[in-house]
């Protein structure tokens, strides 16, 4: 019993650090320049 316990922790944290990781990796680069430029 204590392994199953185990492994659902392990993949209970597994999930968690894979869904902070892509959480994480939104990132976006903005032309900033060419953003004022294009404003009215």
């Amino acid at each position: 019993m204590k392994q199953v316990k185990k492994l659902a922790v392990a993949f209970v944290l597994f999930v968690a650090a894979t869904s902070f990781v892509n959480a994480q990796s939104k990132v976006a680069h903005i032309d900033v320049q060419k953003l004022l430029a294009e404003m009215p």
